[in-house]
């Protein structure tokens, strides 16, 4: 395990402003990155590239590289930044080398504001530290940046609130069903973790399943919108009916390209339809065939919710924006826990609290607890013994598994004798 130095801790108001910050564009084959290139750079003429670096562990680390600073922003080559962006001041407290802080970006395809296509602020230290993707160790399957795993209890990935980019994951059909199906395969191993680890009907578990959903149903409106419902809807089907195969070939980007070129391409074309970027043809009417069938070989499988939209009902969801970014309590119960404990964050009791809040509203089982134990441990004093026992109350509820001995204890205690600790 590479070692971090010690926490950079910062005052109350030394924020940090996404302007005085390095931007960094990552690209590797999208042949319209050269157009989101110059569309950045209209907005930060000093923007970085890195392109062509094969792997997503190795590509961070050359941005890390190329940047030369602490901390640095990274933009995806299919992702376009808007101008709120560059006026984002992120709070002192949450300015660590542990800590990599994100931005939901709306995905143009199917309307999902969520992590895919996120911009994101980097620490240096962490990206150099950090061993995932193709980098991880032969007996760890990381598909994602496994920040948590750097160093456990300290290193962690935020997201903040706000949504200050769009992504459009689908120029030509190969990227199209490439995002589908990396994305698709991702989020059913996250809900089958999660699901053993605290049960289908978790909230975690549902809020993946609704992106999941998402991915696998809207987008024909797109214009290649409907290549990457195929792609989601055949990653689930590998996923379910080959559950030996690899997941992490959806980041072996030769392997991708392999299976595009010599099985799914050649199963659509020629045809009618072609991409202005490649020139790819494709016959529509076998695509759609085909997404429909796979369709209903996924609806006998439980907790996948699979249904055809027409592209006006797309378009119509996708304009109207009702599809809210999907935040579960984790993210915020987590960042609270780091503040209050300075455990890779300086100590900052007000934050915390602020991120318990968050997490209490969003359902998160252990957040009214903490609330509760901050007021009995005088760390808030503005709340009452009465406010402390409907937190608990709320919190055993909500499943905690730790409320009910807090509250025997308690509640034995006449209201007015207990004590909270000034």
């Amino acid at each position: 395990m590479v070692c971090l130095t010690s926490t950079l801790f910062m005052s109350d108001d030394a924020a940090m402003r996404i302007s005085d910050l390095p931007v960094v564009l990552l690209s590797y084959d999208e042949p319209w990155a050269d157009q989101t290139a110059t569309q950045l750079r209209s907005l930060v003429p000093a923007l970085i590239r890195v392109h062509g670096v094969k792997g997503l562990d190795a590509c961070h680390k050359a941005a890390a590289e190329a940047a030369g600073t602490d901390f640095f922003v990274t933009v995806d080559a299919d992702t376009i930044v808007h101008r709120s962006f560059l006026s984002v001041t992120i709070p002192g407290c949450l300015v660590s080398e542990h800590v990599r802080l994100s931005w939901h970006s709306r995905n143009a395809v199917n309307g999902l504001p969520s992590g895919n296509g996120s911009v994101k602020v980097w620490p240096s230290a962490l990206v150099k530290a950090m061993r995932t993707h193709e980098s991880a160790t032969p007996d760890r399957i990381s598909l994602d940046h496994d920040l948590g795993e750097v160093i456990p209890g300290l290193t962690r990935a935020a997201v903040l609130p706000g949504v200050h980019a769009t992504t459009d994951p689908a120029r030509t059909p190969e990227h199209a069903f490439r995002a589908g199906l990396r994305e698709a395969v991702y989020l059913d191993r996250l809900v089958t973790d999660l699901s053993l680890k605290f049960g289908t009907d978790s909230h975690r578990v549902s809020a993946l399943r609704a992106i999941l959903s998402t991915w696998a149903n809207l987008g024909r409106h797109q214009p290649n919108g409907l290549w990457t419902i195929y792609g989601a809807r055949l990653g689930l089907w590998l996923a379910r009916t080959q559950p030996k195969r690899d997941p992490r070939l959806i980041n072996d980007y030769g392997a991708m390209t392999e299976m595009w070129t010599n099985w799914v391409l050649p199963r659509f074309s020629p045809g009618g339809s072609c991409c202005r970027w490649t020139g790819t043809s494709w016959n529509a009417d076998w695509l759609e065939d085909e997404v429909r069938a796979l369709g209903r070989l996924l609806a006998v499988f439980p907790g996948l919710s699979i249904g055809e939209f027409t592209a006006e009902q797309s378009a119509l969801i996708t304009r109207l924006n009702v599809l809210p970014a999907i935040h579960t309590g984790d993210a915020a119960d987590g960042l609270g826990w780091a503040l209050l404990r300075g455990k890779g964050l300086s100590r900052d009791a007000k934050a915390a609290r602020h991120q318990f809040e968050v997490a209490t509203v969003l359902g998160h089982a252990a957040a009214p607890l903490n609330l509760g134990r901050m007021i009995e441990t005088g760390v808030i004093m503005d709340l009452d013994a009465a406010e402390m026992l409907r937190l608990y109350r709320m919190a055993d509820a909500l499943g905690n598994p730790h409320a009910a001995a807090l509250l025997n204890r308690l509640e034995t205690v006449p209201r007015n004798q207990i004590i909270v600790r000034a």
